[in-house]
């Protein structure tokens, strides 16, 4: 176990983490402004990645008004079995950063952009894999390949009017990326 740092540090972040726990799912109570479906497919690879590997990540909740723990991250995870005993980070949060956290946290890591040529070749490296895991990086990758092979020279899947209007190129020929938000979609 690493040891404790006395060096006091000046971070530009405040840390939200106030206490680590492990509890049953069970114990957790579902967010109920989630909003996040899981579905059939979504829940068997998950199910079984956490029977290959294991747990490597913890749940994520805060402490409501009247100190109930409440999901922020890890509703999938509790749902596969309300049982199982999970580490747990709690986060000093109120109602209304609770609300935001749970808005951008997993659209924030969608954000993130695929280098088709760095997870073809992870994947390559993968032995074993579930064929659930299969289908979900396949399409994955599909979707990113299908996505670059339709840009333009600028890159974009849109032309701007520069009145604030866009107008989407590649009418129903694959995934484009809104220059907005950065939402991904198949028009």
């Amino acid at each position: 176990m690493p040891k404790e740092s006395r060096i006091e540090e000046v971070n530009e972040y405040r840390d939200r983490i106030v206490e680590f726990v492990t509890v049953k799912a069970k114990d957790v109570a579902p967010n109920t402004r989630n909003w996040r479906k899981h579905g059939g497919d979504q829940r068997r690879t998950l199910d079984a990645l956490l029977r290959r590997i294991g747990k490597g990540d913890i749940l994520k909740a805060y402490r409501n008004a009247d100190g109930e723990l409440i999901f922020l991250d890890g509703h999938l995870r509790a749902d596969l079995n309300p049982n199982e005993s999970w580490h747990v980070a709690i986060l000093d949060l109120t109602d209304e950063e609770a609300e935001l956290y749970l808005a951008a946290h997993d659209s924030i890591t969608g954000m993130a952009e695929i280098d088709s040529d760095k997870i073809k070749d992870l994947l390559s490296r993968v032995k074993d894999m579930d064929a659930g895991l299969k289908s979900m990086f396949g399409k994955m990758v599909a979707a990113r390949d299908e996505e670059e092979s339709y840009q333009d020279d600028d890159g974009s899947d849109f032309e701007d009017h520069d009145n604030g209007e866009y107008e989407i190129k590649n009418q129903g020929k694959g995934v484009v990326t809104c220059p907005g938000c950065g939402e991904k979609f198949i028009p």
